[in-house]
């Protein structure tokens, strides 16, 4: 299941792959407000937009490089 930016609600099953999380994770955020829901009927889907917003307040990433990137620049730099 891939982000669609138009899509206004989500199944749990969905919403669950999207996030790539398990229903633990889902329902808490759900308790939390960090995800808001709708009822459907007897269905349960989540608002498209708190996935995209819970998403976008998520810390960006900060990676170091494999060892092995390293010594690779180290090698190339010996070698000017």
């Amino acid at each position: 299941m891939s982000w669609n930016p138009r899509k206004l609600l989500y199944t749990r099953k969905q919403a669950l792959d999207v996030l790539g999380v398990g229903n633990t994770t889902l329902y808490r955020l759900l308790g939390s407000g960090l995800l808001r829901a709708r009822k459907l009927g007897k269905s349960l889907m989540i608002e498209g937009e708190s996935l995209h917003e819970f998403v976008q307040s998520l810390p960006q990433a900060k990676l170091k490089p494999p060892k092995s990137a390293e010594r690779q620049v180290e090698t190339s730099d010996t070698a000017l």
